[in-house]
């Protein structure tokens, strides 16, 4: 009787988090010469959600299939999911277009593309939210950032910098290096205005090719160039990137504080 009862909280508990989800559709979004990869609800009024231009790592050259799970299932969290090639440069325009036809536009990048977010945003001054989701500092690799000793970031009104903690700590077992040792983006480097929210949230338990797709981010791991979870399951690769798009959730819609804990992610709020 007792497990019958805990079954039926079981279900009941599972079938009530899954009204929160929406199924998701892909396509491609013109503009001008460009196709925009785009992951969205289907029955959800585009009004009522955020858009979100999502850059991959390696400066977003990076291929967005290798992170597949964690954009579908962020787009299931109510975000319009944008995915741009790296050679793309109609950011006004594209803003223009989701801010006209959504809730509003966020920028939310992985890894080395921080730059490439921070001058979208300082271009398009429609964006008010931005996600750094353990950002690289590449100013290295700009020229015009080369004198200047912070980022600017002159109209943003909310900025969420999301680490995964693996990515900053030495571990001798297993042995690993921090994937970001040295060049990691934090508050004091970015030059924001007075009004600018930062927050921090950091998730203790996991590294910084979690976010990629298990086959991916095994890969890292195993290779011991970016040290993840040490649970290599499909649950917990899964159960990572719905977190994370709880986090993106909370952050775009409500309030992070209202993010609860979550008995499989142990994180912090800063």
């Amino acid at each position: 009787m007792v497990k019958y009862l805990l079954s039926l909280v079981t279900l009941f508990a599972t079938c009530n988090s899954l009204k929160s989800l929406f199924q998701t559709r892909t396509y491609f979004r013109k503009i001008n010469k460009n196709e925009i990869k785009v992951i969205e609800p289907i029955k959800l009024e585009k009004e009522n959600m955020y858009s979100i231009i999502y850059l991959t790592g390696g400066n977003n050259i990076i291929q967005d299939d290798i992170y597949s799970d964690f954009l579908t299932t962020l787009a299931s969290h109510k975000f319009s999911v944008n995915l741009i090639h790296g050679n793309f440069n109609d950011y006004n325009k594209l803003v223009d277009e989701l801010d006209d036809t959504y809730k509003g536009v966020i920028v939310a990048q992985h890894s080395s593309s921080s730059i490439l977010l921070a001058n979208i945003c300082e271009n398009c001054t429609k964006i008010k939210k931005a996600i750094f989701l353990d950002p690289v500092d590449s100013r290295i690799f700009y020229k015009q950032y080369w004198h200047k000793p912070k980022i600017k970031l002159s109209h943003l009104k909310n900025i969420l910098f999301l680490n995964a903690a693996k990515s900053y700590k030495w571990s001798l077992k297993p042995f690993g290096i921090p994937f970001i040792p040295f060049f990691s983006i934090k508050k004091e480097t970015l030059d924001t205005n007075i009004k600018c929210k930062i927050n921090k949230i950091v998730a203790s338990d996991y590294g910084h090719c979690d976010i990629l797709d298990k086959s991916w981010s095994d890969l890292m791991h195993n290779s011991r160039l970016a040290l993840g979870n040490q649970n290599r399951t499909f649950h917990t690769n899964h159960d990572y990137h719905d977190w994370l798009s709880k986090v993106f959730f909370y952050f775009s819609y409500y309030n992070l504080n209202k993010l609860g804990k979550n008995v499989t992610i142990n994180y912090t709020i800063e």
